[in-house]
């Protein structure tokens, strides 16, 4: 079974953040050596190991319902990067929306030099947490979760988010 990994290149490196480690791994185009970041969420307690010898139901369950990290984006035009973190959840298994699309995550923000600067939890059954992307305006969130009052299925619908110092 394969887990969950997102990478970005930056610069002449490479930044890999996978699903149930707190680190980043950062490694040049040889990947010979790696540097590790701690990249903690403060909404995540504890990360659960996958086992490996489930099957695809209860893999399903195991990576829907627990604490995870989502994808890591470089914005160039703001010099930083973006880690989405779930926090995990009681699944409804009734409920095909609820347990595809993870209710509730936060996105952690960390400057050029991957040292972390704040993180800040997203509104609850608004955004998904694997459609995103980083253009010259921002990080665009897709608006298209299932459970959302604004959802409309014709519609491709994103908020912008920029982070702003506090």
């Amino acid at each position: 079974m394969e887990i969950e990994m997102s990478k970005v290149r930056f610069g002449d490196q490479f930044v890999y953040s996978f699903a149930s480690d707190h680190n980043l791994f950062i490694t040049g185009q040889k990947h010979d050596k790696f540097e590790v970041k701690s990249a903690t969420s403060q909404f995540i307690n504890k990360l659960m190991p996958y086992p490996k010898d489930m099957g695809i139901p209860e893999y399903q369950i195991a990576y829907r319902g627990n604490p995870r990290y989502g994808n890591i984006f470089h914005d160039p035009y703001r010099k930083c990067f973006y880690r989405f973190a779930y926090e995990g959840a009681d699944l409804n298994l009734n409920n095909k929306d609820a347990y595809f699309n993870p209710p509730q995550f936060s996105i952690i923000i960390f400057d050029e030099h991957l040292i972390k600067i704040g993180e800040v939890m997203m509104e609850k059954n608004k955004y998904l947490f694997d459609n995103n992307f980083v253009g010259p305006e921002g990080l665009y969130l897709s608006k298209s979760h299932p459970l959302s009052y604004e959802f409309d299925e014709d519609i491709l619908s994103f908020d912008i988010f920029v982070p702003e110092e506090i």
